[in-house]
């Protein structure tokens, strides 16, 4: 599938998503982890595996397999080997924007909230309770998982429910806010999209 990432989409984009984020923050992000905070606990310990399950160092891992996987896999399965590629290194790339914007922003978590009553932004630290945003294991996810829609689009409902499932996981477990979820998913989204339309750019200019 032909993705076309112009400065003008990048520009809009950003700025919507920075919009949403900033709607959130002010005036649901608090609200959201109240209430799984005080109705989320019959499906904590599920939020918990799940959050185990899909972790950022297991879709590190899965990028370090599909990465060996391109290297031995004949050049004859051209868009499955194009797909495995992209996944390996959308998902190296998300979490490394993640990681800066986790380290740069430094966001208190919930927990910050509910022990301390802190709220904001810490910025420049790498403490695991003051990297809330965005989250790690929302924007592994979807950079994870995006390829195979670019490949092949019927992928894109249980994509989007695999991630849908993994967002609310965090904010059950209490491990973020919704807008950090939110931001974790269209990096991850935004990364995917940026791999793609390289490879196929590169693609586009070799039949030239």
């Amino acid at each position: 599938m032909a993705i076309f990432v112009t400065k003008c989409r990048v520009i809009v984009w950003i700025a919507f998503i920075v919009i949403v984020y900033g709607m959130s923050y002010c005036w649901l992000d608090l609200p959201v982890a109240l209430f799984f905070k005080a109705h989320g606990g019959d499906f904590y310990a599920l939020a918990g595996s799940v959050s185990a399950v899909f972790s950022p160092e297991h879709w590190l891992m899965l990028a370090i397999v599909a990465t060996l996987a391109v290297v031995v896999m004949p050049r004859r399965f051209q868009c499955v080997r194009g797909c495995v590629r992209e996944i390996a290194f959308s998902i190296v790339f998300a979490i490394v924007i993640g990681l800066l914007l986790k380290y740069g922003l430094a966001r208190y978590r919930p927990v910050e909230f509910f022990q301390h009553q802190l709220y904001g932004f810490h910025f420049f630290s790498m403490h695991h309770d003051l990297n809330s945003t965005p989250s790690g294991h929302s924007l592994a996810v979807f950079a994870g998982l995006t390829p195979l829609v670019c490949y092949w689009r019927w992928t894109v409902i249980p994509v989007l429910l695999i991630g849908v499932i993994v967002m609310l996981s965090r904010l059950v477990h209490l491990d973020h806010y919704l807008s950090d979820v939110w931001l974790g998913a269209w990096v991850g989204i935004g990364s995917a999209c940026l791999i793609h339309q390289y490879y196929q750019s590169n693609k586009v200019n070799e039949l030239r």
